[in-house]
């Protein structure tokens, strides 16, 4: 008798750590690549979100291709279990509400009056495109500073190959992207995406020379400090600059 309720009680821990494993595994699971579309009155727009962190610090970004959007920060990420939230940049007024089902996030979309669905699917196994065999002795590191009204992201360009185990400093090149929406690559939505600054940094790297390239206010991944143009100041780029 005792032997046969040892065993209900197992089968029952057991059923019970499956159940409330479901949440568990789709937020650990979350971190990495997801492609689909927003679907508004039957028409598709494709989408990347990149997700970054974890449960509690956890970040995304948005690739609209079709628009030449490429990084752009969502908003107010909230993830409870399997059920997931999040905005649009605070520019433009859309929200997600899916649910997490493995490997897939499926759910409703509202931009104002448009009313829609939307749907992910994670990226498995994704090859990393590599050109030259040089860029593999490149490193980099993804920095974030607080400043007024939010964060800044950008990327910490570290010099390469031989230079790497020299031991003396080296100089640092402090990359700023031109006017309008132009990101810490090089890229925008006017002109496309082309790398030039990326390039510039691994360039600069090969020869010795670490750089630092972020993105501006409301622009990629710092889309989100400020909600509209009107509140940009110049004196706002010069104390990002000097920070």
């Amino acid at each position: 008798m005792n032997r046969f309720f040892l065993i209900v009680s197992l089968f029952v821990i057991l059923i019970g750590s499956t159940i409330m494993g479901i949440p568990v595994q789709a937020e650990a699971s979350l971190q990495g690549d997801w492609e689909g579309a927003i679907v508004v009155s039957g028409q598709e727009l494709g989408i990347i979100i990149h997700f970054k962190g974890e449960q509690d610090n956890l970040r995304a970004t948005i690739d609209i291709p079709m628009q030449m959007l490429k990084n752009y920060s969502l908003q107010n990420i909230e993830l409870k279990g399997a059920e997931i939230y999040m905005e649009l940049p605070s520019q433009v007024v859309g929200e997600f509400q899916g649910e997490i089902s493995d490997n897939r996030i499926e759910g409703d979309y509202v931009q104002g009056p448009a009313v829609g669905e939307f749907y992910l699917q994670k990226v498995i196994d994704k090859e990393d495109d590599v050109d030259n065999g040089d860029e593999e002795d490149l490193s980099a590191e993804e920095l974030s500073l607080e400043v007024d009204g939010g964060t800044l992201y950008g990327t910490l360009q570290l010099p390469a190959g031989e230079h790497m185990l020299e031991s003396q400093k080296h100089p640092v090149a402090l990359i700023i992207a031109g006017s309008g929406p132009t990101d810490r690559d090089g890229n925008s939505p006017a002109v496309g995406e082309n790398n030039s600054l990326k390039m510039l940094a691994e360039g600069l790297a090969k020869a010795g020379i670490a750089s630092l390239r972020y993105d501006k206010r409301m622009v990629a991944e710092s889309s989100g400090i400020n909600s509209s143009e009107e509140e940009l100041r110049f004196s706002d780029y010069i104390n990002d600059t000097i920070n």
